[in-house]
């Protein structure tokens, strides 16, 4: 979807940080959040939201670095190559219209990952509440987290995704 001056309303902005300890590289982080290049009012917002979202991930592998250095000097001690760690971060827009933008994100710290899906009105900028669009009887577990793609709203599940209901048709415009 494009902006009123013909700019992408979502745009990719990646980067990448290395941990060192001891100038050796020990951990690998490619960060990559959405990016609103537009700079409306609401754009900003979510633009501050994904940003301190970064700043976390980063605080999180910074603390994490103590137990890698840990085993980093136990591989130095017994003369063993020196253990590599990665984390990575990524988007994916998966619905956009004139009045909803959905993005499916994902941080990944060695084997874990983390997904989550974020569903922001437009063009306030403001978080909007998937579950609001499901009719009646249809509000899934309560622990879901959901997911707006395609035509669809649907429910994530460890990495799967399950089909609830479909979009009401006066979002599908």
């Amino acid at each position: 979807m494009f902006s009123q001056t013909n700019q992408p309303i979502v745009t990719s902005c990646p980067r990448e940080e290395v941990f060192c300890w001891r100038e050796l590289p020990l951990v690998r982080c490619r960060l990559d959040l959405p990016h609103f290049p537009d700079g409306g009012r609401g754009m900003k917002r979510m633009e501050r939201y994904y940003r301190r979202l970064e700043g976390a991930l980063v605080r999180r592998l910074s603390r994490e670095l103590g137990r890698y250095t840990a085993l980093a000097e136990q591989a130095l001690a017994r003369s063993r190559p020196l253990p590599f760690f990665w984390g990575e971060t990524g988007f994916q827009v998966t619905y956009e219209s004139r009045q909803l933008l959905s993005i499916l994100w994902y941080a990944r710290l060695d084997r874990s990952e983390l997904r989550r899906a974020d569903l922001w009105s437009l063009p306030e900028g403001l978080p909007e509440n998937p579950a609001s669009l499901l009719p009646p009887g249809r509000a899934g577990r309560r622990r879901d987290k959901l997911l707006v793609r395609g035509e669809g709203i649907y429910a994530l599940r460890g990495l799967d995704e399950e089909l609830l209901a479909p979009l009401p048709k006066e979002l599908l415009t």
